[in-house]
């Protein structure tokens, strides 16, 4: 029997910057770690205040296939800094989210910290 993966993508983060946009990768899940196949694996993002305040409403995501070990992200609006999670899907469920990577963009330059 399948179910949802017991941990979260590894090595997560963000290269290739603009003022505007990002990749994001990862490293895949071994089949154990999956416990089943995997069939997407989705980037969450979401813009942050400089008070700190999430602005949750506003969260987005992209999934992929399960092949894809990273992701463009473009239309970021600039000066804002996101907050970027992976995880990994099977057919029994949604698995565990990546630590959380903050990622500051300013005039094409990135911070990105964990």
């Amino acid at each position: 029997m399948f179910a949802a993966p017991i941990v979260s993508p590894m090595n997560t983060r963000v290269t290739r910057t603009t003022s505007t946009a990002m990749t994001v990768s990862w490293t895949k899940l071994k089949l154990h770690e999956a416990r089943g196949f995997i069939s997407n694996y989705t980037v969450e993002y979401y813009p942050v205040l400089p008070s700190r305040t999430r602005l949750m409403s506003y969260l987005l995501s992209i999934s992929v296939g399960s092949d894809a070990d990273s992701v463009y992200i473009e239309d970021l609006e600039k000066g804002f800094t996101y907050e970027v999670q992976v995880f990994a899907s099977t057919e029994a469920g949604e698995g565990k989210k990546s630590a959380s990577i903050s990622v500051q963009h300013i005039i094409g330059n990135i911070i990105a910290k964990i």
